[in-house]
């Protein structure tokens, strides 16, 4: 589970957010819990919270969940971007994948032109003696592996890229 502290209108929420696949959350705003369903994901610029974290929060989702909606309503009341990885989640353009956090890469799971579906294990990447699996944003077809396993890279350090 992942805890932030954010401030929304002057008033600060901590929130925490526990991932339960590959696209659902349980988020905890105060007393309330929200079922929450990734739909779609995009790399903003100024949207991730910090740069070591794996989870970034947008700020559309910020003003949702400073007045959420009950989690009965059927509608996803915020969506969560993916950060990284699940378990750090990197941040991605439409087409490259960027590292979410500084570390060196530990092993490389795919190639140039493999299938990979939303969610699937694409490297791992360890930061501060922790594994983190970097998985993808989205279905796609590996473009190109922009690292080698032992690489040191930085917050932003474009890891892979997609074709399309």
């Amino acid at each position: 589970m992942r805890s932030y502290t954010i401030a929304v209108g002057g008033r600060t929420y901590t929130i925490e957010v526990q991932e339960q696949g590959a696209d659902r959350f349980e988020v905890r705003l105060e007393d309330q819990v929200l079922e929450v369903r990734l739909v779609e994901e995009a790399e903003l610029p100024g949207a991730a919270i910090a740069p070591d974290m794996d989870r970034a929060l947008s700020a559309p989702a910020a003003r949702a969940l400073a007045s959420p909606a009950p989690a009965t309503s059927g509608a996803p009341p915020a969506s969560v971007a993916r950060p990284g990885p699940s378990g750090p989640e990197a941040a991605s353009s439409a087409r490259t994948l960027t590292a979410p956090m500084p570390g060196a890469i530990v092993s490389i799971e795919v190639a140039p032109g493999a299938r990979v579906a939303r969610g699937a294990v694409l490297l791992t990447l360890e930061a501060m003696k922790m594994l983190n699996p970097i998985r993808a944003p989205r279905d796609a077809v590996v473009a190109q592996v922009l690292v080698t396993p032992g690489q040191s890279v930085n917050f932003g350090d474009p890891l892979l890229s997609f074709e399309g």
